[in-house]
């Protein structure tokens, strides 16, 4: 496997992962594939442990936007709900 197939595998296992954070990983993970077997294997953990917290992170981000997303809304729905169109406004459309 090259590296650059072991980099894309990270890929396919972490979608959310942005393409630039894993192409600092490259050169690592060519050492790793000519390193030894069992120092190697750790290089790559570390990879993937990267890949694994970069993909948490971004999944907490996005659960985070959702929220304040839905507390814009509620927000404006609440003011709107309440609100009074102008009597001006209501004059116009007819």
């Amino acid at each position: 496997m090259s590296p650059r197939d072991q980099l894309d595998l990270y890929y396919q296992r972490y979608p959310r992962v942005a393409q630039q954070f894993g192409e600092r990983f490259l050169p690592l993970i060519e050492r790793a594939l000519k390193a030894r077997a069992e120092v190697g294997a750790r290089i790559l953990q570390l990879v993937e442990s990267s890949f694994e917290k970069e993909q948490a992170r971004r999944n907490g981000e996005l659960a985070l936007q959702r929220d304040q997303e839905l507390r814009v809304l509620q927000v404006v729905a609440g003011v709107l709900h309440g609100w009074e169109p102008p009597e001006w406004l209501e004059k116009w459309r007819s």
